[in-house]
């Protein structure tokens, strides 16, 4: 493959000998209980390991739990063998560790750098999706709107929180995010799940309540009725949504105004996601070909390139547009081209860094002397 300088601009290499890392992180659970636990996993990993080979690992441990869903329920609807589950759950935790110390490996090594940042952001914008899919089988979501809500919601927080960082030019870690909370919250549902069953996802809530039993034999009302954990997990990530983008908009305002500059880059820089949101619903509203293997194939492509599928999309006139092709060959194109364009931006950007940087990306080149 040839490798291009076209992502980074010779002209700017410099600005990576300035790079500093900066978080504030507000999460009570990071900050008084997972912090201790990392701090103490960190002294197992002998320093010749290098932190970006850390992430790796951590990443395909998610890779590996995805396999396991493609084998045994690709359309998230089956209930699949109960140590499968608590495999899941336990690659899930193992990620969240893995993905929690590898900054910290950096600091012990003398390793910490821009392409530290740079790999562990392109590793997690890969595995969201795949961890999004284990939990969704879990609750048995199949092919529906309410995987298409849960999976858009996790990319709204994912896309929004990285686009904070980049305006801001540091890493919010709120009093509950998905990194860390979601993460944890994620683990459990999977392991529980392999211990109880999928089954605990169906039960009614409300009707477990005494008190709202005469409100729902009132009102009669199906949807209290219904109402189970899957749609209380649902209704969560959707209201929590709203504080969580608001609070990114709020940290990007302030920064902006210490400099006296304009939000309006900021609102700009929504418009990807929203021109890939938009058209792509669209998409599956009119094309139930699509949507039925939607899980398959959407959340391998959602997270390689945003984009891709808008520009064969972007047309009013949808079925018209796509009168005689098979769109699920389609998405399978969109999803290699994705692929494509993706590895060769990730090798492209790595191998340039590594040159300017004097640096390996798996392994530690210049040893820090102690």
């Amino acid at each position: 493959m040839v490798y291009s300088k076209e992502y980074i601009p010779t002209d700017y290499l410099h600005n990576l000998k300035t790079y500093q890392y900066k978080s504030i992180d507000k999460s009570p659970l990071s900050n008084y209980v997972l912090n201790h636990y990392w701090e103490y996993l960190v002294t197992f990993v002998p320093l010749w390991v290098a932190p970006n080979m850390i992430t790796l690992l951590g990443s395909l441990h998610i890779v590996g739990a995805y396999i396991l869903n493609m084998i045994y329920a690709p359309n998230l609807n089956k209930t699949m063998p109960s140590w499968v589950y608590l495999v899941q759950g336990s690659c899930l935790w193992i990620y969240g560790s893995l993905d929690a110390i590898d900054g910290k490996q950096a600091r012990r090594t003398g390793q910490s750098g821009p392409l530290g940042e740079l790999f562990d952001h392109g590793c997690d914008s890969l595995t969201t999706g795949l961890a999004l899919t284990m939990t969704a089988t879990a609750m048995g979501l199949g092919c529906g709107w309410k995987t298409v809500v849960f999976f858009f919601i996790g990319y709204i927080n994912f896309y929004t929180s990285t686009l904070e960082e980049y305006h801001t030019g540091i890493l919010y870690t709120g009093y509950f995010s998905g990194a860390v909370e979601g993460i944890v919250i994620s683990s459990l549902s999977l392991i529980t799940t392999g211990i109880l069953g999928n089954g605990i996802w169906k039960i009614p809530l409300f009707d477990k309540i005494a008190f709202m039993k005469p409100i729902i034999e009132s009102t009669n009302i199906s949807a209290l009725k219904e109402f189970n954990m899957v749609d209380f997990y649902l209704s969560f990530m959707v209201i929590g949504i709203f504080p969580t983008v608001y609070a990114s908009y709020r940290h990007i305002k302030r920064s902006k105004a210490a400099l006296n500059k304009s939000t309006n880059q900021a609102v700009k820089d929504m418009i990807p996601l929203i021109a890939y949101l938009g058209p792509a619903s669209l998409w599956l509203y009119n094309s139930p070909s699509v949507l039925a293997p939607f899980p398959t194939l959407n959340r391998m492509h959602i997270p390689m390139f945003i984009g891709v599928v808008n520009s064969y999309i972007i047309n009013s006139d949808l079925q018209k547009y796509f009168s005689g092709v098979d769109e699920v060959a389609l998405l399978w194109i969109c999803l290699s081209v994705s692929f494509i364009q993706y590895s060769h931006f990730a090798l492209s950007v790595i191998s340039v860094i590594c040159n300017y940087m004097d640096i390996y990306c798996l392994t530690i080149k210049h040893k820090k002397v102690l």
